[in-house]
């Protein structure tokens, strides 16, 4: 559940990233519509909001919260880090690790 919930932090993350109309440019080289950006911002706390519930299913009140913070700083760490250096990637990147931690989860890890 943690890979998941670090999983939905990143797209998360990106889904904000995305937008602003600046990066979303720099990501998909085009412009973006007044309505896909409210989407994005909609989509992107709607998924933070997601990691708050399976960080307090997993863990519990008193860790829970303390636990979506953590994940919340992994999430943003690569989102921050690939806009600044590679911003193509981004995509790519989420695209990739969205199934493995479904994978990661049935497995166990």
């Amino acid at each position: 559940m943690i890979a998941i919930a670090f999983a939905l932090s990143y797209a998360g993350f990106l889904a904000l990233c995305l937008s602003m109309p600046r990066h979303y440019r720099d990501v998909l080289r085009k412009n973006a519509s007044d309505r896909a950006l409210t989407a994005l911002r909609i989509i992107g706390w709607l998924l933070l909001m997601a990691v708050f519930a399976v960080s307090v299913a997993e863990a519990g009140w008193q860790v829970g919260p303390v636990l979506w913070v953590a994940l919340l700083t992994a999430g943003a760490l690569p989102v921050s880090v690939l806009l600044t250096y590679a911003p193509r990637r981004l995509t790519a990147v989420a695209c990739v690790l969205l199934p493995l931690s479904v994978v990661g989860a049935v497995v166990g890890v």
